[in-house]
């Protein structure tokens, strides 16, 4: 994880950064009633990257500063996660799980999603050469054992920086009939599948 925070706009008294919609991209287009997928019944542990991220109900304080409470982050992260959820569900026509995770710390967050049906091709935008010099914001798409990810830098300097952290990394993944989505800001990518992975095997235990 970083220092910088993508999370502090919430602790000044902003919106956390909304991007449920992201996952509207890799969720099947309609559920496949013959796949036997589910959400599972427990479908996210409570923690990850161990204890590091937290489910977003778990925080129990704050950075000094911060002019929001932890109770105000889980009132309006309830209403986002519930409305994400039925909004999907009721979009790609299958059960839909949605949670947010954040650093003890507010260095990074991390919102995953699990929809039954098995996961498709998806797109957050043209992948373009990492070797090649570029004019501003560029995406590059790489892929770590199940996992497929999204990796968005938004300059060549943050990418060739020593031990260069995405502005955003979204990663897909299928385990058992379902897909299994997180969009993170904040993380590495190999924290990133870290984190996914950690949440399949909570499922399929």
């Amino acid at each position: 994880m970083r220092a910088a925070s993508p999370v502090l706009a919430l602790v000044a008294g902003l919106v956390l950064l909304a991007g449920m919609v992201g996952f509207a991209v890799g969720l099947p287009a309609v559920a496949d009633d013959e796949a036997g997928g589910s959400v599972p019944a427990d479908p996210f542990p409570d923690r990850v990257l161990g204890g590091d991220l937290v489910v977003y109900d778990g925080l129990e304080q704050l950075p000094e500063g911060a002019q929001v409470t932890p109770e105000q982050i889980t009132e309006q992260l309830d209403e986002q996660n519930e409305y994400a959820a039925d909004k999907l569900g009721e979009v790609f026509e299958t059960d839909v799980a949605v949670t947010t995770y954040l650093a003890t710390d507010l260095s990074a967050q991390a919102e995953a999603s699990i929809s039954a049906g098995e996961p498709g091709t998806f797109r957050l935008g043209l992948p373009v050469d990492p070797d090649e010099p570029h004019g501003g914001p560029w995406y590059d798409v790489v892929r770590q054992g199940e996992t497929a990810c999204y990796v968005a830098w938004s300059s060549d300097d943050q990418a060739a920086a020593a031990d260069a952290v995405p502005s955003a990394v979204h990663c897909q993944r299928g385990d058992d009939g379902a897909t299994y989505e997180i969009r993170a800001a904040g993380l590495s990518v190999d924290d990133t599948v870290g984190v996914l992975d950690e949440i399949v095997a909570h499922g399929a235990g």
